[in-house]
């Protein structure tokens, strides 16, 4: 500032174009001469000084601006906050650390604070830092010590600044405390293992009556205590089917409530898709058959293979089915198809039924939520088939999605993915010993075993039944 002041006073004296004095005269202190030139860009200079001079008071007075209202942020946030360096060396931590652990800065900078980390945690949470390092990133959760001795759990999240050239110089870090949400999860997981204790506890005992009633159901049906008139006979016919209805709904429980539970068991295997939809479609065709539906099978072909378990694989495909067949109406169409998409092989069922209201689409896959309940079809089931399909199939990689469109009906698609390909001395032998290795030409077979050599190539890519 004193020099601006100078060189203003400096340009003014120039601009006056002062010229030297008379012979022998002297100049006092109070006047300074020059030429005007020198004065015009010492008065710059003094006019960019002063510039300079106001900006730099102003960004200090911002930078401590800000840095006081940083330092108050990092007083006031609710959760530790601590910088490090570059190798996690701790060098600062807020407030709230120091009121929730009762460290002292001392105890704490560098890695002293991993001591108020549980035991059973502060391995686990080193091996995380270390690597984090590398990763240039972490995310973890630990059980943190308060200064009354009791511990809570904590979420630590950390990012690392880098220089202009990449390399990490500096890390920050945050941790919070989830004690109530890690406390309502324990209680969440408390109280669903006793509600698949409870179900599958009492599925089991129900079950063991309604075998009894059932068994002997059959036995009075067969004769064994005497012959049986024809109202007699219808009588126990329903019984065993209300047997059987009460068997279904209970299963359906036990099973639910061991997916549930983590308890199912899988066997992955490469599983022919072809062949596991043929011995599927024959459990279902009864049904079919007996509601008069139109049924087609549309194949991927041979080759089509999927990695899954094949009692879980069967059990989803006919829920999907068991579920077009008790929605669409007598006359309706029924699909069954699978074809290659990308890494996957999907499996379609498609119906022609009323479809699922979108209000109901999205929880569709929820338990006990069923897509309809009409009074002219009072037996619905529980709504868990869907439920259990969908952790089966996610259980196995797969997913089980849905489109429907109301009053045309719904398409359920079970995607799984695709086996990978065997060694051929891995493969199952395709023929049998007493079979020869080169079959017969078609014309030399006998007519009917022409025809049904045709049919059966033909079922390959497409079969289709319903009651004539």
């Amino acid at each position: 500032m004193g020099l601006a002041v100078a060189g203003m006073h400096y340009t003014g004296m120039a601009a006056a174009q002062f010229t030297g004095g008379l012979a022998g005269w002297r100049p006092t202190g109070y006047f300074v001469f020059g030429s005007y030139q020198l004065g015009l860009i010492v008065a710059i200079s003094s006019v960019a000084l002063l510039a300079i001079a106001l900006l730099a008071t102003r960004f200090v007075r911002w930078t401590n601006t800000t840095s006081s209202r940083f330092e108050n942020l990092l007083d006031l946030a609710p959760q530790v906050v601590w910088f490090g360096r570059p190798d996690g060396h701790i060098t600062y931590s807020n407030p709230y650390w120091y009121e929730y652990t009762g460290l002292s800065e001392r105890e704490t900078l560098g890695y002293g604070w991993t001591t108020a980390i549980h035991p059973d945690d502060r391995e686990r949470v080193v091996a995380s830092l270390q690597s984090a390092v590398e990763e240039g990133r972490y995310e973890f959760e630990f059980r943190l010590r308060r200064k009354d001795e009791s511990y809570c759990w904590f979420l630590a999240r950390g990012r690392p600044g880098r220089d202009d050239s990449g390399k990490v110089d500096a890390w920050v870090g945050i941790a919070v405390d989830i004690e109530e949400r890690k406390t309502a999860e324990q209680q969440a997981w408390a109280a669903s293992q006793a509600k698949s204790e409870f179900l599958a506890s009492m599925s089991h005992e129900l079950r063991t009556p309604l075998n009894a009633i059932g068994g002997y159901a059959e036995l009075l049906a067969m004769g064994i205590r005497g012959p049986l008139n024809a109202d007699q006979a219808q009588d126990i016919a329903r019984i065993r089917r209300s047997q059987q209805h009460l068997l279904t709904l209970i299963n359906d429980v036990l099973n639910f409530a061991k997916v549930d539970a983590g308890q199912t068991e899988y066997r992955m295997t490469a599983v022919p898709v072809d062949e596991a939809l043929r011995d599927t479609e024959s459990m279902i065709a009864p049904q079919v058959l007996a509601k008069g539906l139109h049924y087609s099978y549309k194949g991927a072909g041979k080759s089509a293979s999927v990695l899954a378990d094949p009692e879980k694989l069967q059990q989803i495909v006919i829920n999907l089915l068991g579920n077009a067949v008790k929605f669409t109406e007598p006359g309706g169409t029924i699909t069954l198809s699978s074809q290659f998409v990308g890494n996957c092989i999907e499996i379609r069922v498609a119906d022609t039924g009323p479809g699922i209201s979108p209000e109901k689409l999205d929880r569709i896959f929820d338990p006990f939520v069923q897509a309809e309940r009409r009074l002219n079809q009072p037996v619905q089931g529980v709504g868990l088939g869907l439920a259990i399909s969908q952790d089966l199939a996610q259980a196995m990689d797969g997913k089980i999605t849905v489109e429907s469109v109301v009053g045309e009906g719904s398409t359920f698609t079970l995607s799984l993915p695709r086996a990978p390909r065997m060694d051929p001395a891995d493969r199952p032998p395709l023929e049998s010993a007493d079979r020869p290795l080169v079959e017969p030409d078609d014309s030399q077979l006998p007519e009917r075993s022409q025809s049904q050599s045709s049919e059966e190539r033909s079922d390959e890519k497409e079969r289709e039944y319903h009651e004539a």
